[in-house]
């Protein structure tokens, strides 16, 4: 007796757990299917899609979006298509658009990570037309940036950007600190970041808006140690 009643509590106990499981589980769309994300609105699936419901369940948008990236800041990544040429946008709290544009994803760069997000108000994109960019969180696009921009990590105040084939570095407003002036250049690291002009490299520091006063006539290796700004196996020259 005492088997079978352990038998039939284990039972009950695999069902409890199997339900409470099920309900975690977004099949078809009705108001258990919900799910908070963030501070945002509730997200809903339908047939493989992603939709937005309001906290009463008023219906914000109609599950249409195939693919729906994380909230950063207020901002959430959704494509309506996958596929390299597939097109996507920022919605906001609300579910709206934060633009009319159209932008690409990152898995041009970052195929472990293709999905845009912001950062310090900032989200790197791909454009349209090809190229990649900075969008802020009103959706506006601050710059052009390169793929090195696009691609390595920028946490600091200071950003890649390109204008006329040149580059320079913009504040996170998106106002001018570095003017576009450089062949090439790469992210601040520890305080500096390497700028290329001609055949000649040169390091510039975050608050500066020119040269140092060395120049690295010979880059066989620039490695900006993290946190600490040194360079390694770099030749000094003129």
């Amino acid at each position: 007796m005492k088997k079978v009643r352990n038998k039939a509590r284990d039972r009950f106990v695999v069902r409890l757990v199997v339900c409470f499981c099920v309900g975690f589980v977004l099949i078809g769309y009705s108001h258990a299917d919900t799910v908070q994300v963030s501070t945002g609105p509730l997200l809903v699936v339908k047939a493989e899609r992603v939709g937005f419901v309001d906290a009463s369940g008023r219906l914000l948008v109609a599950p249409r979006y195939t693919r729906c990236g994380r909230w950063s800041e207020g901002r959430l990544w959704v494509q309506e298509q996958v596929g390299s040429d597939a097109f996507g946008t920022f919605l906001d709290e609300q579910a709206k658009p934060v633009s009319p544009m159209q932008f690409c994803d990152l898995s041009a760069v970052r195929p472990e990570l293709p999905l845009p997000c912001f950062e310090k108000g900032v989200a790197v994109i791909g454009m349209p037309e090809g190229g990649f960019g900075y969008l802020n969180s009103q959706g506006h696009v601050l710059a052009l940036t390169t793929r090195a921009g696009a691609f390595q990590r920028q946490d600091g105040e200071l950003l890649i950007c390109v204008v006329s084939n040149r580059v320079g570095f913009i504040d996170r407003e998106g106002e001018t600190v570095i003017s576009a002036q450089y062949e090439t250049a790469t992210p601040f690291r520890g305080g500096r970041a390497a700028v290329r002009q001609g055949d000649q490299w040169g390091l510039l520091d975050a608050q500066a808006t020119g040269w140092l006063s060395r120049r690295l006539s010979v880059f066989g290796w620039y490695r900006a140690m993290r946190g600490s700004g040194r360079i390694a196996q770099a030749s000094v020259g003129g």
